[in-house]
């Protein structure tokens, strides 16, 4: 995993898609409102029921739980660098919480 570049995914789905293949990275980079695009100055999307970076989060939780603890790397780090302080404080408590 080490040896992977940084790979962008915009969606939750993208994000699933990418670590049921690839498996959790050791170092994870989150935003909160996925699926965004820049329209003129504002940032909108088309699915406003989209899942979200919480979602991911719950879902890395979730594998690493059906995993025994075995997918979510031992050395990871995560940042998120979301403009949506709610989604990023969720996001980060989760983490936090499961992390221990």
């Amino acid at each position: 995993k080490d040896d992977l570049p940084w790979h962008i995914v915009r969606t939750y789905d993208e994000a699933i898609l990418w670590m049921s293949t690839h498996g959790c990275p050791n170092v994870l980079a989150l935003d909160h409102d996925l699926g965004m695009k820049l329209v003129g100055t504002k940032l909108v999307t088309d699915d406003y029921n989209a899942l979200n970076g919480i979602d991911v989060v719950l879902w890395i939780i979730a594998k690493d739980v059906e995993m025994k603890r075995t997918f979510i790397p031992k050395d990871f780090i995560y940042t998120i660098h979301s403009s949506n302080p709610t989604g990023s404080q969720n996001m980060d408590r989760a983490f936090k919480e499961y992390l221990l």
